[in-house]
C-alpha cells in the first residue's frame, strides 16, 4: 500500500508543478528522491528478505567489534588470506556508527541518501521524463 501512495505522490506531484514551472525538473528530482529515501530508510526490519538478517548477523557484529579486529580482517582481505566478505562494507559500516551509535534505521536512511541521491543525480542529467524514470 505504501508504495501506491508513492507512487500516486510522484504522479500528483508532477501534475501539480507546471510544466513551464523555471526549475521543475530539479524539483521533481528532489522531490522524488526525498519520497524514496523515506521510503527506503524507514522501512520496517521485517521488510525485504534480508533486512533484519544483516541487523543482526552484520551490523550488531560490526557495532561490537573493536576496530582492531576490523583493520585486521580489511588487511588479510587486501593480504589475500581473510576469509572475510566486503570488509569495505564493515569498515563503513563502522565508520557511520561512530556517528549514530547502534541506530540501525539512521543507518538504512544513510544507505538510502547514498544509492536514492546518486540515482537521482543520473536521472536529473540523463532522463528526459523525471516522473517516469523514479517511477
Amino acid at each position: 500500500m505504501v508504495y501506491l501512495i508513492n507512487m500516486g505522490l510522484i504522479l500528483l506531484w508532477n501534475a501539480l508543478i507546471p510544466k513551464y514551472f523555471k526549475n521543475r525538473k530539479r524539483i521533481l528530482c528532489t522531490v522524488y528522491a526525498v519520497q524514496w529515501i523515506l521510503l527506503s530508510g524507514l522501512r520496517a526490519y521485517s521488510v525485504g528478505a534480508d533486512t533484519y538478517a544483516y541487523k543482526i548477523n552484520h551490523f550488531d557484529v560490526t557495532y561490537n567489534s573493536s576496530w582492531e579486529s576490523i583493520i585486521n580482517n580489511f588487511s588479510e582481505y587486501v593480504q589475500g588470506v581473510g576469509d572475510i566478505k566486503d570488509p569495505g562494507y564493515t569498515v563503513f559500516e563502522k565508520i557511520c556508527q561512530i556517528f549514530i551509535g547502534n541506530n540501525y534505521t539512521l543507518f538504512l536512511v544513510i544507505i538510502a541518501v547514498i544509492f536514492t541521491g546518486a540515482m537521482a543525480v543520473w536521472i536529473y542529467r540523463y532522463s528526459d521524463d523525471v516522473c517516469l524514470s523514479f517511477m
